[in-house]
């Protein structure tokens, strides 16, 4: 949009730890055998996170590495507008409570505006011990967007005007997406499988469409340990692979909310397996877009792999949460402009 925009490079170490510990502690003989499998698959972790590394070294613009809260608080930043989002930033059980850097804590909103786009809160509920925290961070924000109509209703208490916008990944066009693509080394038409949750009916589903339709099983995952069935898996796969393993499958087969999103983005057709506990955000984008056929469960023994999604309408449906997106993200521009009168 023609505004000089960057990344700040903020890496906890507690949270980095958390992403690239390889073995984990064990409480008993079993444990200690299942622990072990990670280190079986080491250099495929290790060469998974120095691609999504590489990856945001070529397409973003990242400030100078933080890695506390004093290191950003003591650097200068003459910036307008500062944005935090937005995948569960504002979720206590990822970060051992509220993370006040998340919430700008750090930002002079007399000097910046502070907003939010898209925050997400990654619950169905705020406990009552966080919720003064939530409100006294808040309360200089000068604009807040959230994800999911839930989040607006348990932000309520805060008096603060909220907006609910999508997720940023609708920001993209589908050419857009394929232009970081790359396509994968496969000859053959294949499944993809991509499951955070991995409820054990999913494999019966699996074997009869590979029966009716004879194609390969490739699944992605980045786990050491997966309980799906397959012909393939692969677990180094960088942001741009796993772009192209979705956009060139004849099928996707998913229980992951940007699974779900990126498939329906690149107009393939698709099945997301929902997990009633945490699945309200699935559920949610499925039903906005007309999509809640796409959904299965423990009580569907087949799925009709010949029914087809007319993109033609969802795409009307998807330009039109891209537009609200946008309005939000110029009404902010526009205050800036008005604040400090830059073009």
């Amino acid at each position: 949009m023609g505004h000089d925009c960057s990344v700040l490079n903020y890496r906890p170490p507690a949270t980095e730890q958390k992403m690239t510990n390889i073995v984990k502690k064990s409480k008993d003989i079993k444990s200690f055998v299942y622990n072990l499998i990670p280190l079986l698959k080491y250099n495929e972790t290790k060469r998974m996170i120095k691609k999504a590394d590489d990856f945001l070294n070529k397409h973003i613009k990242l400030s100078e590495r933080y890695e506390s809260y004093k290191e950003i608080l003591n650097a200068p930043h003459d910036t307008d507008i500062f944005f935090c989002g937005s995948d569960q930033i504002w979720n206590p059980n990822i970060f051992n409570g509220l993370d006040p850097l998340y919430f700008l804590d750090f930002v002079n909103s007399q000097k910046s505006i502070k907003a939010s786009f898209a925050a997400s809160l990654g619950g169905n509920y705020i406990d009552d011990k966080y919720k003064k925290e939530y409100q006294d961070y808040l309360s200089d924000f000068d604009f807040i967007s959230v994800r999911e109509e839930k989040a607006k209703e348990l932000l309520e208490f805060t008096n603060k005007p909220i907006e609910v916008i999508a997720d940023p990944v609708f920001l993209l066009t589908k050419e857009e997406w394929l232009n970081l693509a790359i396509k994968p080394n496969i000859k053959e038409k294949y499944i993809l499988c991509y499951f955070l949750y991995q409820p054990k009916y999913l494999n019966k589903i699996i074997q009869k469409i590979k029966e009716e339709t004879g194609l390969k099983v490739i699944s992605v995952t980045f786990d050491a340990y997966t309980t799906i069935k397959s012909d393939k898996v692969i677990r180094d796969v960088g942001p741009d692979e796993f772009l192209g393993l979705i956009a060139n499958a004849e099928l996707v087969l998913t229980s992951s909310f940007h699974g779900t999103v990126l498939s329906i983005l690149l107009e393939k057709q698709f099945y997301t397996a929902v997990w009633e506990k945490r699945g309200s955000r699935i559920k949610g984008i499925l039903k906005k877009l007309n999509l809640s056929h796409r959904e299965i469960n423990e009580s569907d023994n087949s799925i009709d792999i010949y029914s087809t999604i007319d993109y033609s309408e969802t795409n009307k449906l998807i330009l039109s949460i891209r537009d609200n997106s946008m309005k939000f993200l110029e009404k902010v521009l526009l205050k800036a402009k008005a604040r400090f009168g830059r073009q």
